[in-house]
């Protein structure tokens, strides 16, 4: 879907009846995702932020880069 063959029409008439679908339909699709996963995954945690961040473990000793270097 590609929201510019339909806006650049819709500019050129000077008629955007139909062009909040572009707006509306990705905002709702992408509110739907995001419930989906917070009901399957649950809350956010700290401990899930930093492993996102992939600081978790950073001073562990097992980090691969630390143990190619020795």
């Amino acid at each position: 879907m590609n929201p510019a063959r339909s806006f650049a029409p819709d500019l050129v008439r000077g008629n955007f009846g139909t062009t909040w679908i572009y707006v509306v339909g990705p905002a709702i699709g992408a509110l739907i995702g995001v419930t989906f996963e917070w009901i399957l995954k649950g809350r956010a945690t700290a401990a899930g932020a930093i492993a996102a961040q992939g600081a978790q473990g950073a001073d562990d000793s097992t980090d691969a880069r630390k143990t190619a270097e020795k």
